[in-house]
């Protein structure tokens, strides 16, 4: 197949360089992006197949800011589906936010060749006021 260097310039297409490149990026999944009561939820797994057993940092981008988690925790489900990389590179958190929305990335960082993954990016609305519901008001002598 031919492919036009304008079309391969503009990321419509991939290269033969960049084919390569992605079978040494990051495998992941996100299980879970969601808002919670004060804050967000993130959680899934991710290894990188150039060091397979090694625990990867998870990048989130929260609102343009910067932190990371440790992919490390026990997936023996994922262990089981990719042989050979170990169980430990599971990841959860809860992180803490204001009321209001808020755009978030998460990115499986690259250890060795390849690139990073983006797992996911959503924008989630956070509301932190106290929930409840009244079953019952009646008077008590």
């Amino acid at each position: 197949m031919l492919v036009s260097a304008a079309a391969a310039a503009s990321g419509l297409v991939a290269t033969a360089a960049q084919a390569a490149t992605d079978t040494h990026s990051p495998q992941g999944h996100m299980d879970a992006l969601r808002a919670v009561p004060g804050g967000v939820t993130v959680a899934g797994w991710a290894f990188d197949p150039d060091v397979p057993t090694t625990a990867l940092v998870i990048y989130l981008w929260t609102d343009g800011k910067l932190s990371g988690i440790n992919a490390n925790q026990s997936r023996p489900d994922v262990a089981a589906l990719h042989p050979g990389i170990g169980p430990r590179h599971g990841f959860a958190a809860t992180m803490r936010l204001p009321e209001g929305a808020h755009h978030l990335c998460a990115v499986a960082g690259n250890i060795s060749h390849g690139t990073g993954k983006t797992l996911a990016c959503a924008t989630l609305t956070v509301a932190d006021s106290p929930r409840g519901h009244v079953d019952a008001l009646r008077a008590v002598p």
